[in-house]
């Protein structure tokens, strides 16, 4: 990858694994302009991965897009007692993309990684607000990866069954216009 001009932002996180997210971007195509780790906060102590925020355009465009980089807490304790941790992800997350769309109503927002919930669990659905169907509203979010999830496919393959943990949610306003 050395002759390729790539950069990358990380921060560190607080999680007990010492797992971290981090941003990869081409610098010939892509310019950062300010970037956050955003914490989330759990009950009793516990702690887990920050989110990452990066704002930036991609160069030729003059529309900031903002990348919000997840790793939400595993299901390893089992899906129903650590669907609180996600929930609590996915509260701040929301948060963080209300603050986004206040401040820049124009805001392209792309939400990527491994949310250990399925496309359809209430932390994505509910909490997040991530649609299944394609937005009416340019500031609605939109779960690309919905839809392969209904028929079956998945990103990993656990216990040789395939599932949706890795996805795509973008803003609305992404989907206008040809972008």
């Amino acid at each position: 990858l050395k002759r390729f001009n790539y950069d990358f932002i990380h921060y560190e996180s607080p999680d007990e694994r010492g797992i971290d997210v981090a941003f990869l971007y081409d610098k010939d195509k892509f310019i950062v302009s300010e970037h956050e780790n955003i914490a989330v906060r759990l009950p009793r102590g516990d702690k887990t991965r920050d989110i990452l925020l990066v704002k930036g355009k991609f160069k030729g465009d003059n529309q900031n897009f903002y990348f919000f980089v997840n790793h939400w807490s595993s299901r390893r304790e089992g899906a129903h007692i650590t669907e609180k941790k996600r929930i609590e992800a996915a509260e701040t997350l929301r948060y963080q993309v209300d603050k986004v769309i206040k401040n820049d109503e124009n805001a392209r927002i792309v939400i990527l990684g491994d949310f250990n919930d399925y496309p359809d669990s209430p932390s994505l659905t509910n909490y997040l607000d991530a649609k299944p169907q394609t937005p009416i509203d340019s500031n609605q979010l939109f779960n690309m990866a919905y839809k392969l999830h209904e028929t079956g496919k998945g990103s990993y393959n656990y216990r040789g069954d395939w599932v949706m943990m890795d996805q795509i949610i973008i803003s609305g306003n992404l989907l206008e216009n040809n972008n």
